[in-house]
């Protein structure tokens, strides 16, 4: 079982994986395009019961060391949608509060 940087890892099918056990399950990646067919990341991350979602896209770089993706976040999938005020349901408290 070779180690690196302190991890076991196993091979299984020609990948290296690591015991799953050891390690919380928080979210998920998908390869997608847009329409212009550019390829980007859908990701999906779990925390604290919360799901927030963000993409992924390649990033042009101009040096070596700039990263190879630039993740950007998207509207969180459990956030509650926001109401027109117009839409908004009235609760009675048309008064304004004198400050």
């Amino acid at each position: 079982m070779p180690v690196q940087g302190g991890t076991a890892y196993r091979e299984k099918g020609g990948l290296l994986v690591t015991d799953k056990a050891k390690y919380n399950d928080v979210g998920a990646i998908w390869v997608k395009e847009t329409r212009k067919r550019t390829s980007y990341l859908s990701i999906v991350i779990t925390i604290d019961g919360r799901k927030l979602s963000f993409a992924g896209f390649a990033n042009n770089k101009a040096k070596p060391n700039h990263p190879d993706y630039r993740i950007y976040a998207s509207k969180s999938l459990d956030q509650p949608k926001e109401i027109p005020a117009d839409e908004a349901p009235n609760t009675g408290d048309d008064e304004s509060i004198p400050l």
